[in-house]
């Protein structure tokens, strides 16, 4: 997925307190460094950084596409064990982008809402199911399997 690199540039400012432009936006000192890597500089303090930091896509290490293919694919309903077989993502990083979604929720139903033609019942949905997620993040698909294993043969072996 492209982005528009100089309107993502434009919408960026520098987050040095030092610096003189310091959280000014729109301002001529934001420069590219990297169109390929999506990385600028600020010319007044040289200070350096992706055009995705703050964002729900920073440091994700696969295609933003897939990434945005299975969260709207969660958003409709279909199952964690369908979006493994079909797309490769396992149950265990389909819940860490839910919960990496819920954390910047507010970003992402304006996306969600201007950019994918989403229906508030689908954003809904999807909202439900980080906030399960968040509740239960501890419990089954985020623990060892190995340890479930174990749990399970104490039970079948009749000592619980």
């Amino acid at each position: 997925m492209d982005i528009d690199f100089e309107k993502y540039k434009g919408l960026h400012y520098c987050d040095n307190a030092n610096c003189k432009f310091y959280e000014k936006i729109g301002t001529v000192n934001i420069c590219t460094l990297s169109k390929s890597h999506n990385q600028v500089y600020c010319n007044g303090c040289h200070n350096r950084w992706v055009l995705s930091k703050g964002t729900f896509f920073y440091h994700l290490h696969r295609p933003k596409d897939l990434v945005i293919q299975v969260l709207l694919e969660m958003s409709e309903g279909k199952g964690n064990r369908a979006i493994e077989r079909t797309h490769g993502v396992s149950r265990i990083t389909q819940k860490k982008w839910i919960i990496r979604a819920a954390n910047h929720l507010n970003e992402i139903d304006e996306y969600l809402t201007a950019n994918m033609e989403l229906t508030r019942l689908q954003i809904d949905e999807f909202c439900g199911a980080a906030r399960a997620v968040i509740h239960f993040k501890k419990k089954s698909i985020l623990q060892p399997m190995k340890r479930q294993k174990t749990q399970r043969a104490w039970e079948i072996g009749g000592l619980s």
